[in-house]
């Protein structure tokens, strides 16, 4: 790429790297259309002050479902292995900070992650090979969302943030899919120190600058401009070309101050002297036709194609048995700097950069394009059938999707399947979840073990609105095709706070352990709970003793009084204990038997309950830690132990993810609480605060966090005489249940605050709600 880096924009990238490790965490995004030099900018930034001990890490998205949608896998084999600084690839992996270093390190330190890594077989030929696809066994461990690439990623960044500062760089980020975005700012989120998160996104005319999703971080927002006139010209005389004013100007006129529009140029002035400066556009059309259409072939697959199919395709397409030819054409495409390639995966012709895929674009007419299309879909095909079972394989089947028309993939769907079935094996959640969207149309031809593998898929990656999106299609396609995934709408509901047409649906589905699970659920979240009492009644002991006969057992312990609560959370703890991949469910169960018996006031239990709880979810690092933090925070509190109280609970609030809204109100609510107890705030000051949050944050139609918020709100008032707020019945209804021996998840007890004894309301937090 030309290189125009000596600008002005350079210091203020230079002083978001400078930071330490001490400093505020940063997000920076850096913004501008094609080619205005923004990763030559950073490349720039990051040369000039890298050293040996610091780590940078430099990832590119491609516009390619294949590539974008393995951005953790990707992630994971660039930090795997030492790696020096060079210019181009930006990154700079230190040997100790290496992922192999510390996984190494861990298996010797912490016995408990070979249960952790149980189905992980960390070895050279276990690790990818460079661009290939992060081949880690990872099998039913990965079935848990607690376990996953980006859990195993963010244990790394944990531990390396506090050793050095964590510079974390992706480029083209408008081509990560939302979905992974989401999990990857959600965590990034936690690092409130030591976290330089730059962001470079392509932008059209009016560029829009929205806040982010680090609320915590420092915020800054460059867009970077084409060159001006003078630099255009100040660059170019940096090429020692022979090139006259009036050849200056038109290169001016013809870019605008493009950086790759101008290397391209001076690519075809330094070959072919003479050449006639017109546009871009017309260069690519006056190509030879092999010449125009590799080119095509290398914007349509972004993420590379090896050059032996490349040739393979030119040569069925356009009938040109001269292999010469072809790669006579690939090596002046390449010295024009149209496109490159890629030795690290396997000799991969991708295009040099966007401008150039755009460019492309322009000059094909669409006739021509369909034509083209479907003469290179025969001969995908036929790579496809003769690659069946290699490396190979996945990749093509993939590219032949993407070239073909709704109507062809109906009619050949056994290829989508294959290669859905392929990625599910692979655990690549992300990708089934992109190809299934673009691809709606067709998953109603699919087999039914297909369609259950993409709507697993959407939902381990938490993309509900998707899913729901694509059952409504099958609904109005096949009626009695969608009865059969009914299920998994009400799942997609509950998770979007659908909970009436959630229960709507269930009426629709015949009974078994899965359907009491939901109903269940929804029916907590809607505080109707004498409807859960009944069903636990009449429909419990009919269940199969299934694994979601056992979730039942664990979610709905407060229905019962303390002894039975307790027998069925053993006989949980005792099914979970003994199955394989079920470290997590084991941490839930341990987590609610702490819970009621912190409100049974056996706090000696509790406590071991906890300890255990929190020492498995520490080590899978589960965000949901912060419910055994919470409890542990309550229980101190009960113990008179105050500044414990107060610890637990901030790391309950760091470990919980910012999406869990309500869980955030009740746990700053706790804490509100814990520092009245410790003379750290006064009453006026409480009852600001819990208006505030009243105001923050919303409240969805959840009784109990209604409950938790107005019950202490009430209570501020009294103590500072002003207006009580009229409680309604569904309120009053958790002081009075209070009573009734049944086991609870939430504290009603005094406290001394100045002179008064006040009754407050705590929040438990049990692994059952959701």
């Amino acid at each position: 790429m030309l290189q125009f880096t000596d600008r002005e924009e350079l210091s203020q990238l230079r002083r978001v790297l400078s930071s330490s490790k001490y400093e505020s965490s940063t997000y920076f995004k850096l913004s501008g259309k094609s080619g205005s030099g923004k990763t030559e900018l950073i490349k720039k930034a990051v040369d000039t002050l890298v050293r040996s001990d610091m780590l940078y890490i430099y990832i590119d998205i491609t516009p390619d479902e294949f590539q974008s949608t393995s951005f953790f896998p990707t992630l994971l084999d660039t930090i795997y292995m030492p790696l020096s600084h060079n210019y181009q690839s930006i990154t700079n992996i230190p040997e100790e900070l290496a992922l192999s270093k510390y996984i190494n390190k861990i298996f010797k330190v912490h016995t408990g992650f070979e249960r952790f890594f149980n189905a992980l077989t960390v070895s050279a030929a276990a690790l990818p090979k460079v661009g290939g696809p992060l081949s880690l066994i990872m099998d039913k461990w990965l079935m848990d969302k607690s376990n996953s690439l980006d859990s195993l990623l963010f244990i790394y960044f944990k531990y390396v943030i506090k050793k050095t500062r964590i510079n974390l760089v992706v480029d083209n980020y408008q081509f990560l899919p939302v979905s992974i975005k989401k999990v990857l700012e959600t965590e990034i989120n936690q690092f409130n120190f030591g976290f330089t998160f730059i962001v470079i996104e392509r932008v059209t005319d009016n560029p829009t600058y929205e806040p982010p999703f680090c609320s915590a971080f420092r915020q800054e927002h460059l867009d970077l401009e084409y060159m001006s006139y003078e630099q255009c010209k100040l660059v170019i005389e940096k090429q020692k070309l022979d090139i006259s004013d009036s050849q200056m100007e038109k290169i001016w006129q013809v870019t605008k101050g493009n950086l790759k529009d101008i290397e391209i140029i001076l690519n075809e002035v330094r070959i072919n002297p003479g050449y006639n400066i017109i546009s871009n556009k017309v260069a690519i059309q006056n190509l030879d036709s092999i010449e125009r259409s590799i080119l095509l072939i290398a914007a349509m697959f972004p993420a590379g194609m090896k050059e032996d199919f490349v040739i393979q395709f030119i040569r069925n397409i356009l009938k040109e048995n001269e292999e010469s030819k072809i790669e006579t054409a690939i090596r002046n495409l390449v010295n024009l700097g149209y496109i490159y390639l890629n030795s690290n995966t396997h000799d991969a012709i991708k295009p040099t950069h966007e401008t150039v895929i755009n460019h492309i674009k322009e000059t094909i007419d669409i006739y021509d394009f369909v034509e083209f299309s479907s003469l290179l879909s025969n001969s995908l095909e036929e790579l496809v059938e003769y690659y069946h079972g290699t490396k190979d394989y996945t990749y093509l089947l993939h590219c032949w999707v993407g070239v073909n028309s709704v109507e062809t993939l109906r009619k050949k769907s056994g290829f989508v399947q294959e290669l859905i079935l392929i990625k599910f094996k692979e655990n690549s959640y992300y990708y089934i979840d992109t190809i299934a969207v673009s691809i709606m149309d067709v998953i109603i031809y699919l087999p039914e073990t297909c369609i259950e593998k993409i709507l697993i898929s959407f939902q381990r990656v938490s993309d509900f609105r998707n899913g729901i999106n694509i059952l409504n299609n099958i609904r109005n396609s096949d009626k009695s095709l969608y009865d059969k995934f009914r299920i998994y709408y009400v799942k997609f509901l509950i998770q979007t706070y659908e909970f009436e047409d959630a229960l709507k649906e269930l009426e629709q589905i015949p009974d078994s352990s899965l359907k009491l699970l939901c109903q269940t659920n929804v029916l907590q979240h809607l505080g109707r709970n004498s409807e859960v009492e009944k069903l636990l009644s009449t429909k419990l002991s009919t269940c199969n003793q299934d694994e979601n006969y056992f979730i039942i057992l664990r979610n709905t312990a407060h229905f019962f009084e303390y002894g039975k609560a307790e027998s069925n959370l053993l006989r949980a703890l005792s099914f979970f204990d003994t199955k394989k991949y079920t470290t997590f469910a084991t941490a839930t169960v341990q987590n609610n038997l702490a819970v009621i018996n912190i409100w049974h006031k056996n706090f000696e239990e509790a406590e071991q309950y906890l300890n255990l709880a929190i020492s498995t979810l520490e080590q899978l690092n589960s965000n949901e830690v912060f419910e055994p933090y919470c409890n542990k925070s309550v229980l101190y509190l009960m113990q008179k132990n105050n500044m414990k109280a107060l610890e637990y609970a901030q790391k309950a609030l760091e470990s919980c993810p910012r999406t869990l809204t309500l869980d955030i109100v009740m746990l700053h609510i706790n804490i509100m609480i814990i520092e009245l107890c410790n003379q750290k705030c006064s009453v006026e000051a409480a009852y600001e605060s819990i208006n505030a949050l009243q105001a923050k944050y919303p409240l969805i139609e959840d009784p109990w966090y209604e409950f938790q918020l107005l019950y202490n709100q009430r209570q501020l008032s009294l103590l500072l005489e002003k207006d009580c707020l009229a409680f309604a019945p569904i309120h009053n209804r958790y002081i009075l249940e209070y009573t009734d021996n049944k086991t609870k998840f939430y504290i009603l007890e005094y406290f001394n605050i100045g002179n008064n004894q006040v009754s407050f309301c705590l929040g438990l937090s049990p692994n059952w709600r959701y």
